[in-house]
C-alpha cells in the first residue's frame, strides 16, 4: 500500500544543547527540506511540528523544530 506522505530522511541524532536533530535526508537534500512549512513524524504521520530552521552539515541536514 503507497503511503500519502513523502518520508524526507531518518532522524540519526540530536545535534548541540540548543534542541536540534541531525537528519539523514532521503530526499534532495537540505534546500528541499527547508522549503517544507511542517513535518510530520511517527510511523503514520500522527505527529506534526512546524520547521523553524533547517542548514546543511556534509550530507546531513540539521533541523530546529518548533516546540
Amino acid at each position: 500500500m503507497l503511503k500519502p506522505y513523502l518520508e524526507l530522511g531518518q532522524i540519526v541524532t540530536t545535534h548541540g544543547v540548543t534542541g536540534e536533530v541531525k537528519l539523514y535526508p532521503w530526499c534532495d537534500g537540505p534546500d528541499f527540506v527547508a522549503a517544507l512549512p511542517r513535518v510530520f513524524f511517527g510511523p503514520h504521520g500522527e505527529q506534526e511540528m512546524k520547521l523553524l530552521s533547517v542548514r546543511a552539515q556534509k550530507d546531513m541536514c540539521i533541523l530546529r523544530l518548533e516546540g
